[in-house]
């Protein structure tokens, strides 16, 4: 599959940012016009938040040895800002819409499955959503880190693996042991960057997105394709804005950025 040129500069003219990778292309502007009109405010308020924190680990990762192109940056930027649009379209962090479902159901009906005493009460029930998530590739050993490890914030991380690995990576102390931790918008932001920038996922959505494998950059973080019609459009609308401004500085910029996307087999090195 191809990716992004490492090396090339076909967008030179745009903003650097200190660690010499390009940051200009996705402003508060564009992400508001992915988003209902309801939602601006925050939106605002958490592009401030994800575009300080995304500068903050592409900078370690250049530390790091891991340094990106710019063109890969913005790719990145622009699947992010999509990516939280497939989650929700109030771009704010939440809890998986299970975790609010009341446990109405009697002991041994059909949608309910017992719970392990000690996490509530004697006689407590677990809703059968949850046993979806009761995989040790998610880390979770019982229905009891099923439940406490469900989606949350902006990427919807689950898992208590996942808490693990990306708490560890965000820099987030103590994320396994309060899972609740996830859901500030501080820490969504944190956990939604370092997801997309780990070495487990940056290189298949950067190949995904160069080849314009929507549905398989959306799998790489939602594991299926729900939201795949809202990430489809954000990214495309993203994309589109950023090619018009940089083609209103340099005629012909499309073309030739696609000619060097298609003949490039280069890869990101590992961080």
């Amino acid at each position: 599959m191809a990716s992004s040129p490492v090396g090339s500069k076909p967008f030179g003219q745009a903003r650097l940012m200190p660690n010499g990778s390009r940051s200009a292309g996705v402003t508060v502007d564009h992400v508001k016009s992915i988003f209902p009109t309801y939602s601006q405010n925050n939106v605002k308020n958490g592009y401030e938040i994800i575009e300080a924190e995304f500068e903050r680990q592409v900078n370690r990762l250049a530390v790091n040895g891991t340094k990106l192109t710019g063109d890969q940056v913005e790719s990145l930027r622009h699947f992010t800002y999509a990516t939280v649009r497939a989650e929700n379209d109030k771009f704010l962090p939440k809890y998986d819409e299970t975790s609010n479902q009341s446990n109405t159901s009697s002991p041994g009906s059909a949608n309910m499955t017992l719970f392990k005493y000690e996490y509530l009460n004697p006689g407590d029930f677990v809703k059968v959503p949850y046993n979806k998530y009761y995989r040790r590739s998610l880390g979770n050993e019982s229905l009891y880190d099923a439940q406490t490890y469900h989606g949350r914030g902006y990427v919807q991380l689950t898992g208590k693996e996942n808490y693990s690995h990306y708490g560890a990576q965000a820099g987030i102390p103590g994320l396994v042991e309060n899972p609740d931790l996830a859901s500030s918008p501080n820490n969504a932001a944190k956990l939604l960057v370092a997801y997309i920038l780990d070495k487990r996922n940056r290189q298949k959505i950067l190949d995904a997105l160069a080849d314009d494998q929507l549905s398989e950059a959306r799998r790489a973080v939602n594991g299926g394709l729900n939201g795949l019609n809202q990430f489809r459009r954000a990214y495309k609308t993203l994309k589109s804005e950023y090619v018009k401004q940089l083609e209103g500085i340099d005629p012909g910029l499309r073309d030739r950025v696609q000619r060097q996307i298609v003949n490039s087999d280069s890869h990101v090195p590992p961080a």
